[in-house]
């Protein structure tokens, strides 16, 4: 974010597959850690989103798409 690593505030994070919500976290300054399950097709769209809640801070959102034994 071009405001710097002081700005503090909560952020939304989605992770959204093929136009299901499922992940919804609020998310502060800490980390938080997640895992997902999704039956995914040549095709399929996931999406990683983040956005404002109420204010926006600095945050590192990762992924990782793996397949399951």
């Amino acid at each position: 974010m071009p405001w710097g690593a002081n700005w503090t505030g909560g952020v939304l994070a989605l992770v959204v597959v093929n136009g299901k919500t499922l992940v919804r976290a609020e998310l502060g300054n800490i980390e938080t850690d997640y895992a997902v399950q999704a039956t995914l097709r040549i095709g399929s769209r996931v999406d990683f989103l983040l956005g404002p809640n109420p204010s926006i801070g600095v945050t590192i959102f990762t992924a990782t798409i793996g397949v399951s034994p």
